[in-house]
């Protein structure tokens, strides 16, 4: 189950919500969700570190304290407790990086937020699963230039590695990036220094940043693999897993099922791909759409469907043969979900709610909408995943193969892209030069895609 459900802390909240107020106990919609949907959340470290009104929503000193606030609330406490006891849930906690970024930590607040990180590790670490190294991205002030950036780094990197090592090297997963030039200039530093002190378990950030940079011939998400990969063979590892920091779009899933494969077949590793996502969420609560899969000519397709309440009983994608309205399709995709819970009882619960109810947007259909996100991405990763397998990958220079090859990836990563060409996708589908780069590993080639492609 390689999807990460991101901001858990609002699904937990809907649970509870629903759940103890409709049914006997939230454990009966979370225990069939996480044996048979996804049993992978995750939350931030930097909860506390946000802004409201320019007034920082924490004590200077008492940075765990938003975190604690939520890991220990009413719906954190009464089941993530009891489904990470069942080895049913695995819970990561994001460092906080992204919000020091963000300006939220003054340069004289840096060094204690590194300190209380790790003192959060080692006090706090039985009540999650993984946690991510702290990495700090600084873009104004004193720590933003190259030298700068490298020095805190290091000393937050040092600062973890005095965690106890049957902590440090079970739990915490060393964070990659290559956004930028100077980025990638300081992570080789840091990875040379640190990568092999944590979990098997890599991570990379900066993933969707990156991804819209169409110059390259290689995907942005192939230089962390090559870092991954190195790092596995000195280790000796045959299995290792890379996290993408978002790196969710449905096309890009497709493709860590092909580079699964290619670095099977050329390395002999077993490699695992997850990544995380809470952008869908946002669009079935803010834009008022979401994604659904569905089969045409045994064969899938995404489609977007409109929730807005003037459009929801309008028919859409007649061209696919559905001439059903948005709620209707609506409907048969949660049944579909459901069935795959094994719970397709909640349907009835389901049916009961409006979607709006005097123009507003009714919480317990949302539940269901954003819980569907998670099915979504399970039936991508299946059909990819089998797709992924029927693929022949023994082409190197015989052109006729490579042709074939092309046409089955083309084929489903445009009904994956929404039965869309966009740019974006003709550069995903140019994969040639990328396969070539995951198989010979060759760091200069990646300092010089680095030096000619990226951005200082």
């Amino acid at each position: 189950m390689p999807y990460v459900y991101a901001g858990c802390e609002t699904l937990f909240h809907l649970v509870e919500d629903n759940f103890d107020k409709y049914f006997d106990g939230k454990e009966k919609f979370l225990l069939p969700y996480s044996q048979n949907i996804t049993n992978k959340y995750l939350i931030t470290y930097g909860t506390g570190l946000n802004r409201k009104n320019n007034t920082k929503l924490r004590t200077l000193g008492k940075y765990t304290k938003g975190i604690i606030k939520t890991l220990f609330s009413k719906s954190f406490m009464n089941f993530p407790k009891f489904l990470i006891e069942k080895n049913l849930l695995e819970l990561f906690i994001d460092s906080g990086g992204f919000q020091a970024t963000m300006g939220f930590l003054s340069d004289d607040e840096l060094p204690l937020f590194i300190k209380e990180y790790r003192y959060f590790i080692e006090n706090y670490h039985h009540l999650f699963t993984r946690a991510f190294t702290l990495d700090l991205l600084l873009l104004e002030g004193k720590y933003s230039t190259e030298k700068e950036m490298l020095y805190i780094n290091q000393k937050s990197f040092e600062e973890l590695t005095k965690i106890d090592e049957s902590i440090r090297k079970n739990k915490l997963l060393f964070i990659y990036h290559f956004r930028t030039k100077k980025l990638y200039r300081v992570w080789k530093q840091i990875s040379k220094d640190f990568e092999n002190e944590f979990s098997d378990y890599y991570s990379a950030g900066g993933i969707v940043a990156t991804s819209n940079d169409n110059s390259s011939p290689i995907l942005s998400y192939t230089v962390p693999i090559v870092y991954t990969i190195l790092a596995a063979k000195k280790r000796n590892l045959k299995n290792v897993r890379l996290h993408f920091l978002g790196g969710s779009a449905f096309t890009d899933v497709f493709t860590y099922k092909i580079f699964k494969k290619v670095v099977k077949k050329y390395h002999d590793i077993n490699l695992d791909i997850s990544f995380d996502s809470s952008a869908a969420f946002k669009q079935v609560e803010i834009a008022r759409f979401m994604n659904i899969i569905k089969m045409v000519d045994n064969l899938p397709i995404i489609l977007d469907v409109d929730l807005r309440e003037s459009n929801i009983s309008n028919y859409q994608h007649k061209k696919y043969g559905f001439y059903k309205t948005a709620l209707d399709m609506l409907d048969d995709s949660i049944w579909d979900f459901l069935k795959k819970m094994k719970k397709p009882e909640y349907f009835t619960f389901y049916k009961k709610f409006p979607v709006y109810k005097d123009g507003k947007f009714i919480r317990e259909k949302v539940f269901f909408y954003k819980m569907y996100i998670g099915y979504l991405y399970k039936m991508i990763e299946e059909v990819s995943q089998k797709f992924a397998d029927s693929l022949d990958l023994d082409f190197d220079d015989n052109l006729f193969k490579f042709a074939s090859f092309h046409d089955q990836v083309a084929e489903i990563m445009t009904r994956i892209n929404k039965g869309k060409h966009s740019r974006q996708l003709k550069k995903k589908l140019n994969l040639s030069k990328t396969i070539e780069t995951i198989k010979n590993l060759d760091l200069d080639y990646i300092d010089y895609i680095v030096e000619n492609y990226y951005e200082e």
